[in-house]
């Protein structure tokens, strides 16, 4: 109980530290930029180049990006071949952090033969590092990222880097930790702990991290009482340090344990607490993961007002922290573009200088020379004006399917609430809320879809059908081998207008099946097909005890039977049901 308690004073005193550290890094980056400008282009300005940019890592990415690619550029012009491995590291880690994980292993790829080649095993070390915990974070390819950690650990034992070896225990115990092997991920966190023990105060900074991931396996192993007791030792260091990054990790983190033991005034405390630190720091994204903890502790704990109420707000969250990536990728493409336009028309200048020069010379044949210029001219004008009116179409195109994505997700939430206020007649309980949810879902797979590609207007009903058939067998109990699954999708790609309707019908049809079906049978097998003979169809067909189809016919019965009429007379479709060998559902639009 008194550890409980002083986390939770903890939560609010630490809140004030801030500033004061806050403004140390902002004094010290402000010292740089005042040097930048009176030095030459030589290795003291790549290292201030270098040193601004790694300030501005964990506040702005962006930035951070801007300045290390010039000290990028200085360490090319110079020659410098382990600078510019370094700055190519900054660089990725700055994509890592915006969640670019592509281009973070690009630029990390390019680093890692300069180290190799001038025998720099610190920073190859520190790159294999990088890289595995790109792979980890980005690919979720478990195995390749711990063969890369594993490789980063051989080194630094090799060469004595022991300050870096913690690092590498602590990201082996996180790969195994994914992977559900909590005994070894454990023990590697503990090797973590322990060696960074040896090292001098100063090279203590992960310390809380390990205690925090200690924390974490403890309670998945479901000692609470040993996982508090962690945490509690992170929050006292991260108090000590002023590290206030790592103290909203501990916050969430004993929030977390607190609601697990039920304590949810204590935890809700904590939440709030580390929700108001992670805005002080202007770090959206740990404000994204606070809030999806709490929806997954209040949904935990029955609390499902507040679960929906918090998995809201992580939606937002995320949502935003997508539209700014976005926003930022794009901003860099035009940076580019400006950039080759710009030395584009320098180059034309220079070419038009020496023309008109010749032109004084060879007075003679200045006729001719002027005609091939004027037409020249002329040309380069029309490649300008085709280029500006590239230009327009693209910006018109994209403001045009922006308005057709805002559209898009305000019908679908119409749909949504239309859904819970027809479910909402029922008498509620688990098994109603689980049907919507799972509805809900069905709907959530197909915008999943939508981010995940450059169409805005067009789903992948082959991957969609996949998730949800494997999303509802596993809710219902089913193996891969208990079922006789086939998967006839002729019709890759759907709009969205009909693949929303389609979902859903597939939704109601398959769980109906799952629910029903297959009681009296010992080898059930479903079949769900897409095709387009000459209408597109949908068909949802299963071998089960079938039922009387007469009953299908009779006006009112469940919410699932109204909501398939309902979509079928949306889509200007029709319907057939045939009982005699199982159970076949199909529907053909016209």
């Amino acid at each position: 109980m008194k550890v409980a308690i002083s986390l939770l004073l903890i939560g609010s005193f630490c809140l004030s530290w801030d500033n004061s550290h806050g403004q140390q890094i902002n004094a010290q980056r402000d010292s740089l930029l005042r040097l930048l400008p009176t030095l030459p282009n030589d290795s003291v300005r790549f290292g201030v180049l270098y040193d601004i940019g790694n300030s501005y890592k964990a506040t702005d990415a962006h930035k951070a990006r801007q300045y290390a690619t010039q000290a990028l550029d200085l360490a090319r012009t110079l020659n410098r071949g382990v600078d510019e491995a370094d700055a190519l590291n900054l660089i990725s880690s700055t994509y890592r952090i915006e969640g670019d994980f592509l281009k973070a292993k690009k630029a990390l790829l390019q680093a890692l033969p300069l180290w190799d080649r001038f025998h720099k095993y610190k920073g190859l070390s520190q790159g294999y590092h990088n890289l595995s915990f790109i792979i980890f974070e980005g690919e979720k390819e478990y195995d390749l990222s711990l063969a890369y950690c594993q490789k980063a650990l051989a080194l630094n034992l090799e060469h004595g880097l022991t300050k870096y070896i913690p690092t590498n225990y602590n990201q082996i115990g996180l790969i195994y930790k994914n992977k559900g092997r909590l005994d070894l991920a454990r023990a590697y966190f503990l090797k973590a702990v322990q060696v960074l023990k040896t090292l001098p105060t100063d090279q203590q900074g992960d310390m809380s991290a390990f205690y925090n991931n200690l924390s974490k396996v403890a309670l998945e192993q479901g000692d609470s009482d040993e996982a508090l007791r962690w945490v509690s030792l992170a929050t006292k260091l991260n108090k000590q340090s002023n590290n206030q990054l790592s103290l909203t990790y501990s916050l969430e983190n004993t929030a977390r344990i607190m609601a697990y033991q039920g304590r949810l005034e204590q935890a809700d405390k904590l939440f709030s607490d580390a929700l108001n630190l992670a805005q002080q720091l202007n770090t959206p994204k740990r404000r994204r993961d606070i809030y999806q903890t709490m929806s997954e502790c209040y949904e935990r704990a029955g609390n499902f007002k507040q679960a929906l109420f918090t998995h809201k707000r992580f939606n937002e969250l995320n949502d935003s922290l997508f539209t700014a990536t976005r926003a930022r990728q794009l901003s860099e493409l035009q940076t580019q573009y400006e950039t080759v336009q710009k030395e584009q028309r320098i180059q034309q200048l220079d070419a038009d200088a020496r023309h008109r020069q010749r032109q004084f010379t060879y007075l003679g044949i200045g006729s001719s020379l002027l005609i091939a210029l004027l037409a020249a001219l002329v040309w380069q004008n029309n490649r300008i004006r085709r280029s500006r009116n590239l230009i327009r179409q693209q910006s018109e195109h994209l403001e045009v399917l922006m308005k057709e994505l805002h559209h898009r997700v305000k019908n679908n939430f119409a749909l949504v609430s239309g859904l819970l206020n027809l479910q909402i007649q029922k008498a509620p309980n688990e098994q109603t809320m689980k049907t919507v949810q799972q509805r809900i879902e069905a709907m959530a797979l197909i915008h999943q879809r939508l981010y995940q590609t450059n169409h805005l207007t067009h789903v992948n009903f082959l991957e969609f059908i996949t998730d949800l058939t494997e999303s509802l067998l596993q809710a219902y109990g089913f193996r891969a081998d208990d079922i006789d699954l086939t998967l006839d999708i002729d019709v890759v790609w759907l709009d969205v207008d009909r693949a929303i309707p389609l979902g859903l019908i597939a939704n109601e049809l398959i769980t109906n099946t799952l629910k029903y079906a297959y009681q009296d049978t010992a080898k059930p097998a479903l079949r769900v097909a897409l095709q387009e003979k000459p209408n597109l169809s949908l068909e949802v067909a299963d071998n089960g005890s079938g039922f009387d189809p007469k009953s299908w016919q009779l006006s009112g019965g469940s919410f699932g039977k109204q909501l398939i009429k309902a979509l079928t007379a949306q889509l200007n479709g029709r319907y057939e049901l045939d009982t005699s060998r199982g159970t076949r559902f199909r529907l053909s639009i016209a």
